[in-house]
């Protein structure tokens, strides 16, 4: 027998929990519905939220489901309490139980090798962008600012800024670090001395 569930909002707890129900073959029938219009004809950044995250609420929605919880955490950079799992990663992850025949085991397994260094990147962009001294912070804001309006007015010759290259782009986050290691680096250091300093 078919089991007809609703879930309400496409965001990634509703969409993992559909994708995780459609899985189980022809078990269920799912219908997802979103206040949000339709991503495909919406600008892509107008329509994007960032972190993609999961807070409490959305873990505890998630233990309530068999070894989902425990699959989501395995495969999620942890953040003051919520999860990153961010689209191009969920589209890993679904590619690898489809290359090992639903073994989550083994999925997990792979997906956890590929995604390491791109969450250790993630762990430094989030540690080291903003700079907490303030000639510093003022320094990020021109920066962002000059960044974005070359690459507006010359695409192919500027890159963009460091937090459109974060947040708007789907630049591997180990990419985006090594591109501006020199500036991670400074906010490294000064941050640092910024909190001893307290």
């Amino acid at each position: 027998m078919v089991k007809k569930v609703v879930i309400v909002g496409a965001g990634p707890s509703g969409l993992l929990l559909a994708h995780y129900l459609l899985r189980r073959r022809d078990k269920y029938q799912i219908d997802i519905y979103e206040r949000r219009s339709d991503p495909r004809i919406v600008s892509f950044s107008t329509s994007r939220t960032f972190p993609i995250s999961l807070n409490e609420r959305g873990m505890n929605a998630l233990s309530n489901i068999d070894g989902l919880e425990e699959a989501v955490k395995a495969i999620s950079l942890s953040v003051t309490g919520g999860v990153f799992l961010s689209k191009k990663w969920q589209v890993t992850l679904f590619a690898l139980l489809d290359e090992h025949s639903d073994n989550l085991a083994e999925a997990l397994t792979q997906f956890t090798l590929r995604r390491k260094e791109d969450g250790h990147a993630l762990v430094e962009l989030g540690n080291n962008t903003f700079p907490l001294a303030k000639g510093l912070f003022i320094e990020f804001l021109i920066r962002e600012l000059v960044a974005k309006t070359l690459h507006k007015l010359l695409p192919n010759r500027f890159v963009p800024s460091l937090s459109d290259l974060i947040f708007e782009s789907s630049v591997p986050y180990s990419e985006i670090l090594n591109s501006y290691k020199g500036w991670i680096s400074k906010v490294k250091k000064s941050n640092k001395k910024f909190l001893t300093s307290l």
